[in-house]
């Protein structure tokens, strides 16, 4: 009886070596997945692309599950991140934003965020570079400017510079850019608008 449970336990090791040593490795299977589809009519092979990408996932190994796992965690922090930053940049930036805006349901009960009158542009353009001079004061997030935008790529920049770091005087921060876009042409033809969007002259723009 000893002899019989041995003997089967090397036929089923002997069965297992050869399973693994002729399992195709991974772009060996993709290859073989794709010469089917290709097999396959077009209607048939984008069903055959569709249920592929659906069912690959369930048959990865657990390495694989692991890093993609990983990744998506990271992936999410740094979603989070943007979403966060660019919460602060409209409360910063937009005059009168305030924490009803912030809702996903665009636009809110109070209305859409909007101008109507040339004062109110001036108001916002001012606001807007008040806020923009000032960041670095009135924010508690660490933002800054990119003072290393016209510098030299080959230049070494000094740790203790006070342009790049600590304070920075009004100088040395890089001018705001008023950027405008034009519409070539309007037509109103049966009650329909027409728009010719091709570029006039490039993008206006203006230092402030």
């Amino acid at each position: 009886m000893p002899f019989d449970i041995l003997q089967m336990h090397e036929r089923q090791q002997v069965t297992n070596d050869n399973f693994n040593r002729t399992e195709p490795s991974a772009s060996q299977f993709n290859r073989m997945q794709q010469d089917i589809l290709e097999t396959l009519s077009a209607s048939d092979r984008s069903d055959g692309e569709r249920l592929r990408r659906h069912l690959q996932f369930f048959f990865m190994d657990p390495v694989t599950k692991w890093k993609l796992i990983l990744f998506a965690e990271l992936r999410m922090l740094h979603v989070d991140f943007m979403d966060e930053t660019s919460t602060v940049i409209r409360h910063k930036f937009l005059k009168n934003w305030n924490d009803e805006r912030d809702t996903l349901i665009y636009p809110p009960s109070s209305g859409r965020y909007s101008v109507y009158t040339g004062a109110d542009i001036i108001d916002q353009f001012a606001f807007m570079v008040v806020a923009y001079y000032s960041i670095r004061e009135d924010s508690f997030a660490s933002f800054s400017y990119d003072t290393l935008r016209d510098q030299d790529a080959r230049s070494s920049v000094q740790v203790d510079d006070p342009k790049f770091v600590g304070n920075i005087s009004p100088d040395d921060i890089p001018p705001m850019k008023f950027c405008l876009k034009k519409i070539a042409n309007v037509t109103i033809f049966n009650n329909t608008y027409e728009f010719d969007i091709s570029e006039i002259n490039g993008e206006e723009s203006e230092e402030i």
